[in-house]
């Protein structure tokens, strides 16, 4: 049977007496497994995704709730809140949001059934792009979702104008059309 050891050696005899661990099992691995349940229509305190049971400090529980928001000129982000157990009926504290990501954010359910994020900024190539939006982009705000598809486009438009080398301005006409086109596109069909 294994031993427990200490790293630097001080009192290691002693603990290898005392105590002995059971084999080490190999973790389950999770990596890869793509068992995540998007989360969509989370936009706001009152619309937010709420887990029931939260740990809250070492002994106590509560409510979490999670929401994206989303400010023009800033981005997305993504928001979380707690309640307060140690006062009498459902007292919600201070709200704790994250850093904007300016093109899009989604919450999703991994396969443990823990609540996630994921966020699109700008310093983003065209594909990571691309598959940022086809892995996550149903977990937008269907409001602001032309957002997501007008960079998405225009990110792909550049990265296809520009060879290895070329100053970055070069791409930036195509980007521009492939940005109004979709921002036209999505205009239409808003109507």
């Amino acid at each position: 049977m294994p031993m427990l050891l200490c790293r630097d050696g001080i009192g290691a005899d002693l603990l290898t007496r005392m105590v002995r661990l059971p084999p080490n099992k190999p973790r389950k691995q999770t990596k890869g497994t793509d068992q995540m349940q998007l989360l969509q229509k989370h936009t706001s305190p009152d619309t937010a995704y709420v887990v029931d049971d939260y740990p809250y400090g070492f002994r106590l529980r509560c409510k979490i709730r999670y929401w994206i928001e989303y400010k023009k000129g800033h981005g997305f982000r993504i928001v979380s809140q707690t309640s307060n157990p140690k006062r009498p009926g459902l007292v919600w504290n201070k709200p704790k949001a994250g850093t904007y990501a300016r093109f899009g954010a989604a919450l999703y359910l991994d396969d443990q059934g823990h609540v996630q994020g994921a966020c699109l900024g700008e310093y983003s190539s065209g594909k990571e792009a691309s598959d940022w939006r086809g892995k996550y982009g149903e977990g937008v705000p269907q409001e602001h979702r032309h957002v997501l598809n007008e960079w998405v486009a225009a990110k792909l438009a550049y990265d296809a104008a520009r060879n290895p080398g070329d100053p970055l301005d070069v791409g930036m006409l195509e980007a521009r059309k492939a940005w109004l086109d979709e921002a036209v596109k999505s205009v239409g069909e808003s109507q």
